[in-house]
C-alpha cells in the first residue's frame, strides 16, 4: 500500500542520516542508501522486509581514476571486493551502535556470503519491519528497478511472485541459507516463463526495448519508480494472452519440472534459452544457470548440490499432479497468506473444471 511504502521510505531517509554521519570524514565515498527488493519491485506483501543497499565508492579507486587520462579504461569505483563491503558496513554499524536507542534489534552479520546489517527500529518507529542492509549490490538495485516495471506491465507477474514465494518457502524451495534458491530467483524464473514459455508472450524484454531506461547506466540516485514507461509497448501479437494466474502457476510448475537443467541455460537479458556449452568454463559448474541481466552471473548461486536440485524438480512435478487433481477446495487457500487468499481463490474459480 502507499502508506506502507511511505513508511519504508521514511525509514530509509532516517537511516541515510546515520550513514551520512558514518562517512563525514570520507566525502569521496558518497555513501547513498538505495532501496531494493520487494519494497519497490512490486512482488512483495505489506509485511515484506526492507532491503537497503549502501552504494559507496572506494576512495582509493576514485583517486587512481582521477589521475588517469580520459581515454584510459577506469576501475569500477563501486568496489565489489568483499573486504571493502565489510569495512563499509562495519563503519556504518559502529554509528548505529552509537545511536542504539533507535533500534530494538541490531546485528552485524559478516560471516555470510553477502555481509549485511540486520536491524529493527525501536519506538516510535517500530512496526516490526526487518531491515537488511548490504553494500554495493549494484546489480540488485538495478534489478529491483527493472522488476518494478515488469510488475506494472502485467499484474499477473507480481501476483504469481507473491503466491509462489509463499508456496516455495512452504516446500523448502526458497531457503538460500540451506543451499536452495532465494525469492529473487523465483521471480526471475517467473519472468523467463512469462516471456518464453507462454504464447502469446505475457511479458516483453524491457531491457532490450528501452536500453536508455534499463541499461544500467543511470546513476542509482536518479532511478525513477512509479512513472510510465518511456513509450508504449509494441504490439507483437494480435491476440492477448488471457490465461489466469491459476492456469499460469500450474503451467509454471510443469515447465520447470521438465526443464533441461543439464543442457540448457536461461538468459534474462536476451529473453531466451541457450545451450550450456556456450557458458564460460568458470560458469559450467553452476547447476541451474539463469543469467542475470546486469552482472551476467547466475542468480541461484547457493544451489550447489545436485540432490537439492533434484528435490526441487520433484516438488515441481508433485505440484503439477497435486493441483491438477485437487478439486474439493480452492487450491491457493492451502498456500496463500490472508492478503492474497481472495485474489487466488477468484483466480482458481476461473479454471476450467476437469472432466473424467
Amino acid at each position: 500500500t502507499k502508506r506502507a511504502l511511505k513508511y519504508k521510505m521514511f525509514v530509509r531517509d532516517l537511516l541515510q542520516q546515520l550513514v551520512d554521519e558514518a562517512f563525514d570524514d570520507q566525502p569521496q565515498v558518497e555513501a547513498y542508501l538505495a532501496v531494493g527488493g520487494s519494497t519497490v519491485n512490486g512482488c512483495g506483501s505489506i509485511k515484506a522486509d526492507l532491503d537497503l543497499c549502501i552504494v559507496a565508492k572506494n576512495p582509493g579507486i576514485v583517486d587512481r581514476n582521477a589521475a588517469l587520462s580520459s581515454d584510459v579504461k577506469k576501475e569500477n569505483e563501486f568496489d565489489q571486493n568483499r573486504e571493502f563491503h565489510v569495512d563499509i558496513l562495519r563503519k556504518t554499524y559502529t554509528i548505529f551502535l552509537k545511536h542504539q536507542k533507535k533500534f530494538q534489534y541490531l546485528r552485524f552479520v559478516d560471516v555470510a556470503r553477502v555481509p549485511i546489517i540486520s536491524c529493527k527500529l525501536a519506538h516510535p518507529y517500530d512496526d516490526g519491519t526487518l531491515i537488511e542492509i548490504n553494500c554495493n549490490n549494484i546489480a540488485g538495485v538495478y534489478n529491483s528497478h527493472l522488476l518494478h516495471y515488469y510488475a506494472k506491465v502485467d499484474e499477473r507477474f507480481p501476483m504469481m511472485a507473491l503466491v509462489l514465494k509463499v508456496w516455495g518457502a512452504k516446500e523448502n524451495i526458497i531457503n538460500p541459507m540451506d543451499g536452495r534458491v532465494n525469492a529473487y530467483t523465483m521471480q526471475c524464473m517467473i519472468i523467463h516463463f512469462l516471456q518464453c514459455a507462454t504464447y502469446p508472450p505475457i511479458l516483453p524484454n524491457l531491457w532490450k526495448l528501452f536500453p536508455e531506461f534499463f541499461g544500467g547506466k543511470t546513476p542509482i540516485p536518479g532511478l525513477e519508480f512509479f512513472r510510465d514507461l518511456p513509450s508504449d509497448l509494441p504490439d507483437f501479437h494480435e491476440m492477448k494472452n488471457e490465461k489466469t494466474v491459476g492456469e499460469l502457476i500450474i503451467a509454471f510448475f510443469d515447465y520447470y519440472a521438465k526443464f533441461d537443467y543439464a543442457h540448457d541455460a536461461i538468459s534474462l537479458r536476451n529473453a531466451r534459452i541457450f545451450p550450456r556449452y556456450h557458458l564460460l568454463p568458470e560458469f559450467q559448474h553452476w547447476l541451474f544457470f539463469i543469467e542475470e541481466v546486469y552482472d551476467l552471473l547466475t542468480i541461484p548461486k547457493n544451489l550447489k548440490q545436485a540432490h537439492v536440485l533434484q528435490e526441487i524438480i520433484s516438488k515441481f512435478k508433485n505440484a503439477v499432479d497435486y493441483y491438477l487433481m485437487l478439486r474439493q477446495i480452492p487450491i491457493f487457500r492451502l498456500i496463500c497468506p490472508e492478503d492474497v487468499k481472495k485474489m487466488a481463490s477468484d483466480e482458481y474459480n476461473k479454471l476450467p473444471t476437469k472432466t473424467h
